[in-house]
């Protein structure tokens, strides 16, 4: 069992219930709807090709569940390594597209039909337990189409024994994220401080 399985069994649920963890998904919520309003999706239905969002480190497929509201008819799609987490997903939301990947990879086996296409990506929680960041991002920048956003939601702080246990391997500040984000080719429009 890989660490990414150990930890959605143990933490999956806890993860689910966790007011901070609420909190993020209702910032993405709101990144994303706006993009439905600013495209007329939202309005309309079906003003526009159905937009398509990719949640890169989905694990249980949650936020992709609760991004059905925010941008209704999408195509939504998961990407995780673990398959734990994947089935977990699969077995809550039978509308979510799944994708088994290796984040790590340089260049992770994904649908053709994905890339350049994203109206949207999403890596909440995701970039503090990879070893080569850069690479997700990079992953990132490929899936999005034109006009799409990537939004992205890290810890920052000091990390704790517990964020080491849960495969933490470092904490972003404003700068730091800004800068990974950027080097990878992605213009920050917005930074958010929380906590």
């Amino acid at each position: 069992m890989t660490d990414s399985e150990q930890m959605w069994r143990t933490f999956g649920r806890a993860a689910a219930l966790n007011p901070a963890q609420r909190h993020r998904w209702r910032l993405v919520e709101g990144e994303l709807g706006e993009l439905a309003e600013l495209a007329g999706l939202r309005a309309s239905g079906a003003a526009a090709a159905a937009p398509v969002v990719v949640d890169l480190g989905c694990g249980s497929g949650l936020l992709l569940s609760r991004l059905a509201r925010a941008l209704p008819g999408a195509r939504r799609v998961g990407v995780d390594l673990a398959e734990s987490a994947l089935a977990l997903a699969r077995s809550q939301d039978g509308g979510i597209e799944l994708v088994q990947a290796d984040l790590e990879a340089e260049a992770p086996p994904l649908p053709a039909s994905l890339e350049g296409h994203a109206t949207a990506v999403v890596a909440t929680e995701l970039l503090e337990h990879l070893s080569h960041p850069e690479r997700a991002v990079g992953l990132a920048r490929r899936l999005c189409g034109a006009a799409a956003r990537f939004v992205v939601t890290v810890p920052a702080g000091a990390m704790t024994p517990f964020d080491r246990a849960i495969g933490h391997q470092r904490h972003y500040t404003p700068a730091s994220l800004r800068g990974l984000l950027e080097s990878g080719g992605f213009r920050v429009q917005r930074v958010y401080r929380w906590g």
